[in-house]
């Protein structure tokens, strides 16, 4: 066969191809066996990498500064990167950039839709700070603003440890602030502030025993991630930690945790890996008796007894108003980990949903939120008089529920609020009254519609006790009622 003639088959049957091509994207039905009858062609199997989003390629990253290079510290931490020393101060500031795609493994941590920064993350920073000033006690850390990780976007973090007061306690602070181009000036927000205090580590007086605990219930654990992420915590494979849970007639957890073989960061990059810590929670989740959504608010009495644990067992004791006291071991029975106090708070999982932006962007101000009814039950109640009274009520000897105070409008702002915060001071004091709560009734304290005008004297009341609020959680309620109070 001529050349010419070869050209021109293959010419012709690359123009057929071609409209039958065309003929088949366009819906028609090609039997494409026939095409290839008498060339030796098979099926073969297609590459399926490319359908199932997973890729083989190296990322480039974002890459990172030697920080010694840079004249700091390495903080030697996985959430961390710089030590900074400033020279007019005797603090320190720990600084690192976190993000879902440099820290993939916080991407496990999903409260209400949100990735999270976990709040036992908050502690494992305060704890790596107080190690570099030389605190081995978190006195306390409360969390105040969720940190949310949104996507790939990276957020700078900065632990700040001030100069120790007059006691030797050193205030720790932890602010985070989107990064990239264009966002230096934005102002930092601050997610929780803390105690640190010099001195060792006193072990736990009660060790575990016996293990598993004698008389202990053994916990369904069946399905427990699969119920917990119905009621809004998605937890991935690093932070199902549960092995197994045992529960006492007196209200005592005791669990078995263990982080997945293949944990990166290992536990041992950590002083108390954020995630294993984070289990030992779950097992009070479990019995809550609430479709709420429960995030660890505050930190008491916290100590770490040794570093880079990858199993645990815990002790959870109940305490007053919520609380719940931790005590980890690891399997030889060493002492690993303490919480005086772990309080528990409901969030509102809406609140998560662009907060890193959001909180940027607005002024803080409080937002009236509609509660659904909840059932009524009797509740023993006792109402002081003008004078506050406390000890008359103590002396009684009968302590109620509720103790209400009202507060009168008018008068002078700064003997008001004199009589409130010592009254405040006393209740929260008194261990009589630990099982209490305070309730404090105010008139027109804050503006329910528009262009209505608080009352200068009980706005100012509403105020004072709210910050107290946060102090002690679950122990004082504010009350503003549009009818007179009765302080009589």
């Amino acid at each position: 066969m001529a050349l010419g003639t070869l050209r021109r088959d293959e010419d012709d049957r690359a123009r057929l191809l071609t409209s039958l091509a065309q003929a088949y994207v366009h819906g028609v039905d090609v039997d494409w066996s026939v095409w290839f009858e008498g060339l030796g062609a098979r099926h073969v199997e297609l590459p399926t990498y490319a359908f199932q989003r997973r890729r083989y390629w190296l990322e480039t990253g974002h890459g990172s500064a030697d920080a010694v290079g840079l004249g700091l510290e390495s903080a030697g931490h996985p959430l961390l990167g710089a030590v900074v020393v400033p020279a007019s101060q005797d603090g320190v500031v720990l600084t690192g950039r976190l993000s879902s795609y440099t820290h993939p493994w916080l991407a496990d941590h999903t409260i209400g839709g949100s990735v999270l920064l976990p709040g036992t993350a908050f502690v494992e920073l305060a704890l790596r700070a107080g190690d570099e000033v030389g605190c081995g006690l978190l006195e306390e850390l409360t969390l105040e603003q969720p940190l949310v990780l949104s996507g790939d976007r990276s957020v700078a973090v900065q632990v700040s440890v001030e100069a120790p007061d007059e006691t030797g306690r050193r205030t720790v602070v932890v602010h985070s602030r989107p990064q990239g181009a264009g966002e230096t000036d934005e102002p930092m927000t601050q997610h929780a502030t803390g105690v640190l205090v010099a001195g060792a580590a006193d072990v736990p007086e009660q060790g575990l025993g016996v293990w598993p605990p004698e008389g202990a219930e053994p916990v369904d654990l069946a399905d427990v991630y699969e119920r917990l992420a119905s009621r809004g915590y998605g937890y991935g494979p690093v932070f199902r930690g549960l092995r197994a849970v045992w529960r006492t007639g007196g209200g005592e957890f005791f669990a078995e945790l263990a982080l997945p073989e293949g944990t990166q960061p290992p536990s041992t990059a950590f002083g108390m890996h954020p995630a294993l810590l984070d289990a030992a929670l779950h097992a009070v989740l479990l019995d809550t008796g609430s479709d709420e959504l429960l995030v660890p608010f505050a930190w008491t009495g916290v100590r770490l007894h040794a570093v880079g644990a990858s199993a645990l067992r815990v002790r959870l004791t109940p305490g007053a108003a919520g609380n719940v006291a931790m005590a980890a071991f690891d399997e030889d029975g060493a002492p690993v980990f303490s919480a005086e106090a772990v309080t528990m708070r409901a969030a509102v999982a809406e609140r998560f949903s662009g907060a890193a932006t959001a909180v940027r962007q607005s002024l803080f101000d409080v937002q009236w939120i509609s509660l659904p009814p909840s059932e009524r039950r009797p509740v023993e109640w006792a109402e002081l008089g003008p004078d506050y009274d406390l000890d008359a009520l103590v002396a009684a000897g009968t302590v109620p529920e509720l103790v209400v105070a009202p507060v009168e409008s008018g008068g002078e702002v700064h003997a008001r609020l004199g009589a409130v915060l010592r009254l405040v001071q006393r209740f929260v004091e008194a261990p009589e009254l630990v099982d209490a709560r305070l309730v404090l009734a105010t008139r027109h304290a804050v503006p329910v519609v528009a262009g209505e005008e608080p009352d200068p004297v009980t706005a100012a009341v509403w105020g004072l006790v709210r910050s107290a609020q946060a102090e002690h959680p679950g122990r004082l309620l504010i009350v503003d009622v549009d009818v007179d109070v009765d302080v009589d």
